[in-house]
């Protein structure tokens, strides 16, 4: 992965365009008051940007940003940054169509302008409470960009996720916080051209080195009564590509409908190499931790505490889920389920049914678990899954 020198910032030091390569957006126009649209400041100051620069947005402030065309006015190994008291807030109208069908930040051209991208100790407020029927917003929505990273930024109250990636390669998402989110805290995913929101060039590829440590996750749901709302989702619906290579670890979700879940259920494509470690999910509101249609997956010595509401009705629910689905669709394979503590403290029929399912897989080795509290049984193997091992 690319890396990118960012600029000294000294605690408590507000920095101007007093040195080369930082670029002040209220020199520009911003005011930062929480009521002047600011998207045409900022996008003058990106205008005055060049590679590597760094976009500042200095604090106390609230700066009100409908949406900002990083395809169109963006720069390859730009970073976006500010003080610790500035704040990015999504306008609460848009100005397509009368509702708000844009994100914060977008680049959908695949051109290259978003690659080496950082985003760096920045809060980010989508303004659910303004929403209206129709809306679809996101902090961040890039296609294909490669080597970006989000450090130590927070994204709250949105009506979507908080970063939608598509089909983006070598990503780190470090030290970051989600929060009141609907269907994703991250969405990493690999869309067929034309879908999906995704209007870049034909050619289709797979996302690719993705690492997500030391986040924290809360209250992300879909709206719908616990159908979905994932902290992190790996997916992909393209039969062309094969993605490759994500980590979570070290994460705290809570709340959550499902803590991290991948799925691949499109006959043809597949999600490799998938490693979740040492993250904690607590309450989820369905599943923990599942994998679905997923090959060469390790889920090891993760913590999962009172998984599955009373209310949640399925045979599958469970702490942690490995599953496939029926042919021609993907079984997954290959998954390593290894020193993962599942625990339910509540009673009766608030208890989770089971611990772990295996259904719709080949290849498992369940090693070193230990579940508690489970309802119905601690493990629970499917007919349809082959080549399942079980040691304590």
């Amino acid at each position: 992965m690319r890396l990118l020198a960012a600029p000294l910032v000294l605690p408590g030091l507000r920095m101007r365009r007093s040195r080369a390569g930082v670029i002040d957006v209220r020199d520009f126009g911003a005011r930062g008051d929480g009521a002047v649209d600011d998207t045409a400041a900022v996008i003058r100051a990106l205008g005055a940007a060049a590679e590597g620069d760094t976009l500042w947005f200095p604090g106390p402030a609230a700066y009100l940003i409908d949406a900002v065309d990083l395809g169109r006015h963006g720069h390859a190994g730009l970073t976006l940054a500010g003080d610790a008291d500035a704040l990015l807030r999504k306008a609460p109208t848009g100005r397509f169509g009368g509702t708000n069908t844009e994100h914060l930040f977008f680049d959908a051209r695949s051109d290259g302008a978003s690659d080496g991208l950082t985003v760096r100790a920045l809060a980010f407020e989508l303004s659910a409470a303004a929403a209206r029927p129709g809306d679809t917003v996101s902090a961040f929505f890039l296609a294909r960009a490669d080597g970006l990273r989000f450090d130590a930024c927070r994204f709250v109250d949105g009506i979507e996720e908080g970063l939608k990636l598509y089909a983006c390669r070598d990503v780190e998402i470090v030290d970051c916080h989600f929060e009141r989110l609907r269907n994703d805290g991250v969405q990493v995913h690999a869309p067929p051209a034309g879908q999906d929101g995704y209007t870049g060039p034909r050619g289709e590829r797979g996302w690719r080195n993705v690492v997500i440590e030391r986040s924290t996750f809360r209250a992300i749901d879909d709206g719908l009564g616990g159908v979905e709302g994932q902290g992190v989702t790996f997916n992909s619906r393209s039969p062309m590509v094969t993605c490759t290579g994500a980590t979570v670890r070290d994460c705290l979700f809570e709340r959550c409908v499902r803590g991290i879940w991948a799925e691949v259920n499109e006959p043809g494509a597949r999600v490799l190499d998938l490693r979740i470690e040492r993250n904690r999910v607590l309450e989820s509101v369905t599943i923990g931790l599942g994998v679905v249609g997923v090959e060469d997956a390790v889920l090891a010595r993760n913590e999962v505490i009172d998984p599955v509401g009373a209310d949640a009705r399925s045979d599958a629910l469970a702490g942690i889920v490995v599953s496939g689905s029926s042919a021609p669709r993907p079984r997954s394979r290959r998954v390593d389920v290894i020193g993962n503590r599942i625990l339910d403290r509540r009673a009766g029929r608030a208890r989770m049914p089971v611990g772990i399912v295996v259904r719709q897989a080949d290849d498992v080795r369940l090693r070193g678990n230990q579940v508690q509290g489970a309802r119905e049984e601690s493990v629970r193997i499917d007919r349809t899954a082959r080549g399942v091992s079980q040691t304590p």
